[in-house]
C-alpha cells in the first residue's frame, strides 16, 4: 500500500468511525440483526406482494425504505436519550453503571417488528411456519412494548 495517498481527512474519518464503534459497541450485534431483519422483511414482502395480488410500484417501496430510516432515526433518539440518562446518572453518583438501556429496548421492538412482518410475509407466501411461532414473536413484541410504565392512549393517533 502507497502510504503517500493517506490523507489527514481519511485518518481523522478512520479515527472517528473507530471510536464511534468502540462507544457503541454492545449496539453493533442488534443494529446489525435490525439491518438484516429489515433487508429480509422488504425481500419476503416483494415476494409476498404476488401472493396477495398487490402490485408493486417505486412509490410504495420508497415509503417502506423512508420508514425504514425513521426506524434508524428513533434508534439514534435512543442513543441520544440513553447518552443523556447516562450523564445525569454519573453527575448525580446514584452508583448504578447504565449503557443503551432505551436504546437497546428499541432495538429489540424494532426486531421483533420486522421478525413478525417476515413472518407473516411468509406465512402469506404459501411457506409454512410452526404455528406456535408467530403467537411467541408476538409475545416477544408485547414484553418489549411493556419495558416501562406507559400511556396507552399517548402512541395512538
Amino acid at each position: 500500500m502507497n502510504l503517500t495517498h493517506v490523507t489527514f481527512d481519511k485518518v481523522a474519518l478512520t479515527v472517528m468511525l473507530s471510536a464511534t464503534l468502540v462507544y457503541l459497541g454492545q449496539l453493533i450485534v442488534p443494529v446489525l440483526i435490525l439491518i438484516a431483519a429489515m433487508s429480509l422483511d422488504y425481500a419476503t414482502g416483494m415476494l409476498a406482494a404476488k401472493y396477495r395480488a398487490e402490485k408493486i410500484d417505486s412509490e410504495k417501496s420508497i415509503a417502506g425504505i423512508k420508514k425504514k430510516v425513521a426506524h434508524l432515526a428513533l434508534i439514534a433518539a435512543g442513543i441520544l436519550i440513553d447518552v443523556l440518562l447516562y450523564y445525569c446518572i454519573n453527575y448525580f453518583d446514584f452508583g448504578i453503571s447504565m449503557k443503551f438501556l432505551v436504546a437497546i429496548a428499541i432495538l429489540v421492538w424494532l426486531i421483533v417488528n420486522e421478525l413478525i412482518s417476515i413472518l407473516e410475509n411468509l406465512k402469506d407466501s404459501g411457506a409454512h411456519i410452526p404455528a406456535w411461532l408467530l403467537p411467541l414473536v408476538k409475545n416477544l413484541k408485547s414484553k418489549a412494548e411493556n419495558i416501562a410504565p406507559h400511556n396507552k392512549e399517548e402512541n395512538e393517533g
